[in-house]
């Protein structure tokens, strides 16, 4: 017969066995709350001994900080690298030396892999892998990806979840798209930015659908976090993160992490942790509700086409569901033929202006027509 505080003692280590390792890889995409995240990941990553947020250039080394971003924000270098960038405005020396960049990251994450931590790390920028055109030097958004997952420890995919947040209404997505490149940057209404030459190269950043199949095509866990069913749940950001994807131990009642309950009575981590990052912009939204409505509908229609390929893939769980489901449930009577994304942005410039539309497509049709002509003649 065992001894019984032996047998006690044995289960009671158990429980408090170092947990598996993993890698929570957070792939946005941008305007998903990519940015809150990211900081909570900073943040909580310093009083947990489990895991730690990649970052070669901590807040301890300011002087070798090589982009002009907060902390959490780093990893966004590596992406500008992959994709030729080195001259990218953000960059704090430019060029900026890839080589470098590169291997600070690949020895960081190796680094604290082999020392037994968990590892988070990602940026909003992945979505370029979805990208329908090539970077300034030709770089393509599967070599991007491909570089970018090259630099995770070998032998690491299956206990590798990439972290991609799903965001409804889709129009609403859209609009946020609109608020931070048509209002911040260019100061246009929402007609004047769908009509906007340059608005199509960052449609590609809210499109959800293709981002989750790019790795989903590479035998990644992918975890799609419905944002809904979080609100719905009156759930803060460090709040997902802590105990639905890094999985700690947190208070039932509070859906606090064990391990930030006596460190959220300061008031400056309070503050951090449960405020958003981003400050909310305001525009001329000149469509009316009857056209945003159509938008909704026609970018459901779009994201309908990826149903097959992702909806019953034994890869994907989706987390708080409270409307991707039924979304895509709906793609049987919508239809799911895979329609191409600049379809999808010329169906939204017929919505906005449909006069407008057909006379760009006329003025693009005839520069396209104009040199064939003259060369033939």
């Amino acid at each position: 017969i065992p001894d019984t505080q032996e047998t006690n003692h044995a289960s009671a280590t158990l429980q408090k066995a170092q947990p598996q390792q993993k890698i929570l890889y957070l792939a946005g995409p941008h305007k998903t709350g990519s940015s809150t995240i990211q900081y909570d990941s900073k943040v909580i990553s310093k009083f947990t001994e489990n895991w730690t947020f990649i970052d070669p250039w901590s807040s301890k080394n300011d002087e070798f900080k090589v982009v002009k971003l907060g902390h959490e924000k780093h990893f966004a270098a590596l992406l500008f690298v992959l994709r030729g960038q080195l001259n990218h405005p953000y960059f704090v020396n430019q060029p900026a030396d890839g080589e470098v960049i590169i291997e600070a990251y690949r020895q960081d994450i190796l680094n604290n892999w082999n020392n037994g931590k968990s590892i988070t790390v990602g940026t909003e920028e992945t979505d370029f892998a979805v990208a329908d055109y090539e970077a300034e030097n030709g770089v393509s958004g599967d070599q991007v990806l491909d570089g970018l997952l090259s630099i995770l420890p070998q032998n690491t995919k299956n206990v590798t979840e990439v972290i991609i947040a799903y965001r409804s209404p889709r129009a609403k997505h859209f609009l946020s798209l609109w608020k931070e490149i048509g209002v911040t940057m260019w100061n246009h209404t929402l007609q004047e930015f769908i009509f906007h030459t340059e608005s199509y190269l960052h449609f590609h950043t809210i499109d959800i659908m293709p981002l989750v199949e790019k790795f989903l095509e590479r035998g990644f866990k992918v975890v799609l976090v419905d944002i809904g069913g979080v609100k719905v749940k009156k759930l803060k950001m460090f709040q997902l993160l802590a105990c639905h994807l890094m999985q700690e131990a947190c208070d039932a009642s509070t859906n606090v992490p064990l391990f930030l309950k006596s460190v959220l009575k300061s008031a400056e981590l309070h503050s951090a942790l449960y405020n958003d990052v981003n400050v909310r912009t305001e525009g001329v939204m000149n469509l009316n509700e009857e056209q945003i409505q159509q938008i909704e509908e026609t970018m459901l229609r779009y994201d309908c086409g990826y149903k097959d390929a992702v909806f019953r893939n034994d890869l994907l769980n989706v987390i708080f569901d409270d409307t991707f489901s039924e979304n895509m449930n709906n793609c049987d009577v919508i239809g799911t033929e895979r329609l191409g994304r600049k379809e999808l942005w010329k169906s939204i410039q017929r919505i906005a202006d449909p006069a407008r539309a057909q006379k760009e497509n006329m003025r693009k049709v005839v520069v396209l027509a104009g040199p064939h002509f003259s060369q033939t003649n």
